[in-house]
């Protein structure tokens, strides 16, 4: 009989709270920058110059995660509070295979494997 019960309250309890997958992203999310080509760590809402080196920026696609500012380590996939109450920071990851964009005016092509790309100029 205890074990009923506690199956019973077991479900009652999983069918009260929150669906915890569709609080989480199953993909990576997205954005688009404007970054320097020398220095990703230059990300900008806006086209602009790079503060470094004065290159022009290019529009890339980054990987968007977040982070404390007195903990860089912290790098979660949804936003939350850090553990001083403060809103967590958007944080911009570039990878060699995240940047999709056509870089010399032609369309970009993606081969079926997902990974292989070229540009066709």
């Amino acid at each position: 009989m205890k074990r009923v019960a506690f199956v019973i309250a077991l479900l009652a309890t999983l069918n009260g709270s929150p669906d915890i997958r569709a609080q989480q992203p199953t993909e990576p999310q997205t954005e688009s920058v404007w970054s320097c080509p020398v220095h990703a760590v230059v990300n900008e809402q806006n086209p602009g110059k790079c503060p470094i080196c004065r290159r022009d920026l290019v529009l890339v696609t980054a990987i968007v995660t977040w982070t404390c500012a007195d903990h860089p380590e912290i790098d979660r996939p949804v936003r939350g509070k850090c553990a001083d109450g403060s809103p967590m920071e958007k944080r911009y990851t570039q990878s060699t295979h995240a940047n999709h964009n056509p870089r010399h005016g032609g369309l970009f092509f993606m081969a079926p494997d997902l990974w292989h790309h070229l540009e066709g100029a």
